[in-house]
């Protein structure tokens, strides 16, 4: 029996699909055949997910095929935040030789600059500029079980700016010093880039060299997220040259 040369490629394209049922995704191959579509869905074919959506009809285009992106985004943002405090709360038992939780000193006010949006992750809509940007962050002297207090802003040359607050902690290693926060305020994106909602939680990481005069010089990463509690959430990215200037009146023993 002849086989037409469409029949013969929509067998091939069910052959590279997931070993289901076959006749499930016959359905499929009036949407597929004759577009670019296919070899997107061929090179995502171990994703059951997206190949049933275009089984049962589901439009294609440019917002199917990033769905997945989209939602390994998401679940790396979660794995992010997840470690992050993951950090904060094993931080009073850090017990390596050599390592170890500051519990006591000074305050410290700490000024970086460096880029807002600085790795590329899409706006929701409207401008997504890289500009520079500058923070200014004050991390309190008292600490319960080497969890500190802190207060800050941030503010770009778009106008776009967030005031925030949150807990921070100090894992120390001889003369370094690595600084986890985890904080949540408001966002204002002034001419700048959307972030999906005025509400939004914000994560650092600083590394710094801490001088003999207390003094640290280091650099710092941070990112700007609603975390998903509305529908958007396209996050921001930062990195930043920072120094720390320690504040006698606020130490602690």
């Amino acid at each position: 029996m002849m086989i037409t040369a469409n029949r013969l490629i929509q067998r091939i394209a069910i052959s590279l699909l997931p070993q289901q049922n076959a006749r499930y995704y016959i359905p499929a191959w009036a949407a597929l055949q004759g577009t670019k579509t296919f070899d997107a869905i061929r090179n995502k074919r171990h994703t059951d997910r997206s190949v049933d959506k275009v089984a049962h009809g589901a439009p294609l285009g440019k917002s199917f095929l990033c769905r997945d992106k989209e939602h390994r985004m998401r679940l790396f943002r979660m794995k992010t935040w997840v470690m992050a405090s993951a950090m904060l709360v094993v931080a009073p038992f850090a017990s390596a030789e050599g390592l170890h939780v500051i519990q006591g000193g000074p305050a410290y006010l700490s000024a970086g600059v460096g880029v807002f949006n600085g790795v590329g992750i899409h706006p929701i809509a409207g401008p997504n500029p890289r500009v520079p940007e500058i923070n200014v962050e004050y991390q309190s002297a008292s600490k319960l079980f080497g969890i500190g207090a802190a207060w800050g802003l941030m503010a770009n040359t778009r106008g776009g700016f967030m005031g925030y607050t949150g807990f921070y902690s100090d894992i120390a290693w001889d003369r370094w010093v690595l600084t986890p926060v985890l904080g949540f305020g408001g966002y204002d994106a002034g001419n700048g880039k959307q972030l999906g909602s005025p509400f939004e939680f914000r994560l650092e990481l600083g590394l710094a060299y801490q001088f003999a005069n207390g003094g640290r010089l280091g650099l710092k990463i941070a990112h700007i997220s609603n975390a998903y509690i509305v529908s958007q959430d396209p996050g921001e990215n930062e990195a930043l040259i920072t120094y720390s200037f320690p504040l006698s009146f606020g130490e602690h023993s």
